[in-house]
């Protein structure tokens, strides 16, 4: 099962993310968060495995998130989400090792289908990682 924290300050996004997630029991066990601030909090007790969210945050925003938590906390893959895509963003997502930048209004379905994608490929590299190859 593939832990998923979902930060975003609009909350109607953040519910409907959580909730149709919500509806592969056995697949996926969701958080949310509305800040970043709120974000680093959830992650000392969740844990998750997949951190998706916005970018554009009130307070911090989510590519500090993103340096903070991989910072301090086990590594997990990053899915980042924004309302404006720009070369700056996709590069600065690039160099924090985000693994999806999306542009909203989302796709719930490809959502889910990245978020497997990313935990599968997460736990073959620590495999292989723990196996020395």
């Amino acid at each position: 099962m593939a832990r998923v924290l979902v930060v975003d300050d609009e909350e109607p996004l953040t519910r409907n993310l959580a909730s149709y997630l919500g509806l592969f029991p056995g697949e996926f066990e969701v958080a949310t968060a509305a800040s970043a601030e709120e974000a680093l909090t959830v992650i000392d007790s969740f844990r998750p495995d997949v951190l998706l969210t916005d970018i554009r945050l009130p307070g911090l925003d989510g590519f500090e998130l993103v340096r903070r938590a991989c910072d301090t906390h086990r590594p997990m893959s990053v899915i980042a989400m924004t309302g404006t895509r720009g070369h700056d963003l996709e590069q600065r997502a690039r160099a924090l090792g985000i693994t999806a930048l999306l542009l909203k209004p989302l796709n719930l379905e490809a959502v889910r289908r990245l978020i497997g994608a990313s935990v599968q490929l997460a736990r073959s590299q620590s495999v292989t990682g723990e196996l020395g190859t």
